[in-house]
């Protein structure tokens, strides 16, 4: 099992994966974390190139807010497919639009609260995961 944690310095869980540094991917072998990988988060300048003219307003002075979508589902669907090794990615938040495009690569998002770091977070997952397990 592969676990995907956005990073802003590949120690601690942050917010917005469009806007993070980047992802640690953890690997899981029997309930344990045997291998760290870091990968850095190639698409974070199309989000910030177009929150630097997400500002300028149209004939009628209105935001294009069909093209900010657009482009955000276009950002989120190239950070899923990047991870789409993976079966779960944590993050302090996530818009829904990017929890959709983990969905359709069949990533499971989680929302993590109550830890900063990144491994701690890995760990409660993995916790989690083995006391709601369904017995066989």
């Amino acid at each position: 099992m592969k676990v995907a944690v956005a990073t802003g310095n590949y120690k601690n869980i942050v917010g917005h994966p469009g806007r993070c540094k980047g992802f640690i991917v953890f690997t899981i072998e029997d309930g344990k974390i045997i291998n760290k990988e870091e990968r850095e988060n190639k698409f974070r300048h199309l989000h910030d190139h177009h929150h630097e003219h997400d500002h300028q307003h149209g004939h009628d002075g209105h935001h294009d807010h069909d093209h900010h979508n657009h482009a955000h589902a276009a950002l989120g669907r190239s950070i899923a497919e990047m991870l789409q090794d993976c079966d779960y990615f944590l993050a302090k938040t996530m818009g829904q639009g990017f929890i959709n495009q983990l969905h359709n690569f069949n990533i499971k998002p989680a929302i993590v609260e109550n830890t900063n770091d990144a491994e701690t977070a890995v760990t409660q997952l993995l916790e989690h995961l083995k006391n709601n397990r369904n017995p066989d």
